[in-house]
């Protein structure tokens, strides 16, 4: 009875540790409030925009922000405002997939190749070979391939950035496979996906979660900089990057189709980037 006392006690102040941890670390705080503001406004965006993204009204184009239009007007009179509320919704999806699909497929991808040499061989020479070609250049040669639209903007953007995952994930497996204890469990006749999935899956996942948080960053940016350059989401969708596209040619004349949606993609980028970094100082054993 007093050793079940003693464990609950130890858990309570480990509890209350990891929650002064948290506080102590702004990064992480004000990273984790601007995401879930984010991905609020994109769950929320359809009740909240006080217009159809989509309705046009010449007789009010490049209105500026005032009080029945807070972020003004486009060039075909639609609400800049309500168009940022959907667009918040299509980078937050098609970061929280392309986050998610990589996650998944580059951690199955470097446990494995960490743990088998020769398929690791294999593995790392493709992953080498995506990385071998810039970003950017590499998401508009598969797009314009596969075609402008969400689905092929995730598919490419997850194709992209599963080998930085993997690489993550495959090195951190080679340091854990050679820890003593991993010998014991082959040595005691322990199955290799015994070995993998509950023994070196749990020390490999917290880091590979933070590097999940900037791959999440990366394909906020990069759809907006495909829909920027015509390749993204087709208009007249709703995206970041086409509203500022619309807006650059007018940009003397309506400052706000590119300084408001600007400002939504530098803050949830800096969100992403700040909780990153504040996850990797909160799961690191050596910090106090």
């Amino acid at each position: 009875m007093e050793l079940k006392t003693v464990k609950e006690q130890m858990r309570r102040e480990h509890r209350q540790l990891k929650i002064r941890k948290f506080i102590r670390n702004r990064a992480l705080m004000i990273g984790a409030v601007v995401t879930v503001l984010m991905i609020l406004l994109a769950a929320l965006s359809r009740g909240i925009a006080p217009y159809d993204p989509l309705e046009i009204d010449v007789t009010k184009r490049l209105m500026p922000p005032c009080g029945a239009y807070v972020f003004g007007t486009d060039t075909f009179g639609r609400d800049v405002l309500s168009r940022i509320l959907y667009g918040t919704a299509i980078s937050m999806k098609v970061g929280l997939v392309v986050s998610v699909t990589s996650f998944v497929i580059g951690l199955v991808m470097g446990l494995y190749s960490g743990y088998y040499p020769r398929l690791g061989a294999v593995l790392m020479r493709l992953c080498d070979g995506l990385k071998a070609i810039p970003s950017l250049i590499l998401a508009i040669a598969l797009v314009g391939v596969m075609g402008a639209g969400m689905r092929n903007v995730i598919l490419t953007l997850s194709i992209i950035s599963i080998p930085d995952i993997a690489r993550v994930a495959r090195s951190l497996t080679l340091q854990v496979k050679e820890q003593t204890y991993i010998e014991a469990l082959r040595a005691s006749g322990a199955g290799s996906m015994r070995i993998i999935w509950l023994n070196i899956m749990p020390n490999v996942i917290s880091t590979v979660l933070v590097q999940v948080s900037f791959i999440f960053a990366t394909a906020v940016i990069s759809e907006a900089s495909l829909s920027f350059l015509g390749v993204g989401i087709p208009v007249p969708e709703p995206s970041w990057g086409n509203i500022i596209n619309e807006g650059k040619t007018v940009i003397f004349q309506a400052w706000w189709m590119v300084v408001y949606p600007g400002i939504f993609i530098a803050a949830s980028v800096l969100g992403l980037n700040l909780l990153g970094e504040g996850l990797r100082d909160f799961l690191d054993p050596l910090t106090n």
